[in-house]
């Protein structure tokens, strides 16, 4: 039995889909992946999607490596890890390289691609990312590297 944490109460969580994959398509909705790898597409607007999550420093679980995420709604977030593979299509849509909560020690990512394809999309790192490709294609769109 596995638990979500407070911050992302109400989400959907994923495990078990080693090679298999889930695709989403309402609005408004919270999915987690557990699994590692873990094969999400979300079609919907508003959509929140992570790549696992560790919620403090001293926590047992590892967060996933080599996810593969893609969005293509509006104002959708992803959260990825390790090794992932992340699209962000929709408009004012962003791409967060990290782990979820500010004060777990950050891992140093590595071989991670994230991509931004609309206007105001961003791509944000919370540590060192090397090896990786980040990038941010449309109108007002950025890249905030933490590291």
């Amino acid at each position: 039995m596995s638990s979500v944490n407070s911050p992302i109460e109400g989400t959907i969580m994923i495990a078990g889909t080693l090679y298999g994959g889930v695709a989403f398509s309402q609005d408004n909705q919270n999915v987690v992946g557990k699994s590692s790898p873990v094969n999400i597409v979300h079609c919907g607007n508003n959509a929140m999607v992570y790549d696992d999550v560790v919620s403090a420093t001293d926590d047992v679980d590892f967060p996933n490596i080599g996810g593969r995420i893609a969005t293509t709604g509006e104002n959708s977030y992803i959260t990825g890890g390790n090794e992932s593979l992340t699209s962000a299509l929709g408009s004012s849509s962003s791409i967060m390289l990290g782990y979820l909560y500010p004060d777990v020690e950050q891992l140093t990512l590595t071989q991670a691609v994230a991509v931004t394809a609309n206007t105001n999309g961003t791509i944000k790192t919370a540590g060192y990312v090397d090896n990786s490709v980040l990038m941010a294609a449309g109108d007002t769109s950025q890249i905030i590297d933490r590291g």
